[in-house]
């Protein structure tokens, strides 16, 4: 079961175990009282059910919430009109537009760090958190291909600028390691991700994918400036 279907799983358990605890209380609590229910023990009931209830609350708050209402970087964290390169923590290698192309529907791999502007891009907000990711050398931003916007493993290609959520994207930084995220598709809730089993390769294809507990969707967005850069770059 995906991370994403346990937490569709775990919510609503939680509320029904919620309710069947505190009707146990209750019971309880008459059984106490000589009230209707006889005492049949139900100490060890109610402290294995809490005890459940308090584990699936845990889980439900702290990796669920990221999941299913992620929380998207802000202005202050991601500057406007700054170009960012957009780094794999797989492959330390970052995303860019292939062969420097200026063509619509041009592909988007990942490739050793050059420091050429087709591999620089501007997060450029609108009025509800999400990015349009615009490319320095073309212009053009970053696009799910297709008929097939909403599935799994399809590529991602630069486009013209089209106010549509397919180009819109959610920067979502992790919880434990603030220093990587996870860019999600406004569109189909999907993640940017690395064609499977070439997530090392130059040239390797930029995809969506549903959400994975792997370090091929989590990204690191580091300045055009950045001192990391300048080493790369002598």
């Amino acid at each position: 079961m995906s991370q994403l279907n346990l937490c569709l799983f775990i919510r609503p358990l939680n509320i029904f175990l919620s309710v069947l605890l505190a009707v146990l209380l209750f019971i309880w609590f008459l059984a106490e009282m000589d009230i209707f229910f006889p005492y049949l023990g139900y100490e060890p009931i109610t402290v294995v059910l809490a005890s459940i209830v308090a584990l699936s609350h845990w889980y439900a708050e702290t990796r669920c919430s990221q999941i299913l209402k992620p929380k998207t970087m802000t202005k202050t964290e991601i500057q406007p009109f700054e170009f960012y390169f957009i780094i794999s923590k797989c492959s330390d290698k970052c995303i860019e537009v292939e062969h420097s192309s200026l063509d619509n529907r041009a592909n988007v791999v990942q490739n050793e760090i050059t420091g050429q502007n087709n591999q620089k891009w501007e997060f450029i907000q609108d009025d509800k958190g999400s990015f349009q990711i615009q490319n320095k050398n073309s212009r053009k931003c970053l696009d799910v291909e297709g008929i097939f916007k909403m599935e799994d493993k399809t590529y991602i290609k630069q486009n013209n600028y089209q106010d549509e959520n397919y180009q819109k994207w959610n920067v979502i930084p992790l919880q434990l390691h603030k220093r990587y995220f996870r860019v999600q598709s406004a569109n189909s809730s999907k993640y940017l991700d690395l064609q499977t089993s070439r997530e090392l390769s130059n040239g390797a294809n930029v995809w969506q994918n549903s959400y994975q507990e792997k370090d091929s969707q989590l990204w690191e967005l580091v300045p055009e400036k950045a001192q990391k850069i300048k080493k790369i770059k002598k």
